[in-house]
């Protein structure tokens, strides 16, 4: 399910870190991507599911700052679930995802399709 990771998804963590915001990693190999994602945020009409845990020691507050962020450019787009004692892939791939986890992701997508 989750393969090896190159080391420049690293690269593209630790720019973001140093500007402080989600920024585009390589425009030349992107061209199209903007340099500051939350300023093309408001473009994008798509809804957002965010989903953290509270036991999420490897991107702590990640999610709640990116849906704080997004709702502040994009009202009402985005939702935020925040699972209790869930780590940071367990979202995904924890013991109990199929009872605590895809019901919210499900329900999500269901009022998003009409």
């Amino acid at each position: 399910l989750y393969g090896p990771t190159g080391f420049s998804y690293y690269r593209h963590v630790a720019k973001m870190v140093r500007a402080g915001q989600a920024v585009t990693y390589d425009r030349r190999r992107h061209p199209d991507l903007p340099e500051d994602y939350f300023a093309a945020a408001a473009e994008i009409r798509t809804p957002v599911l965010l989903t953290t845990g509270t036991a999420n020691r490897v991107f702590t507050d990640s999610n709640q700052v990116c849906y704080e962020r997004l709702e502040a450019v994009a009202p009402g787009r985005h939702e935020l679930e925040i699972f209790d004692g869930y780590g940071h892939q367990d979202v995904f791939m924890g013991r109990y995802v199929a009872r605590d986890v895809f019901p919210r992701m499900v329900d999500f997508l269901k009022r998003q399709a009409g």
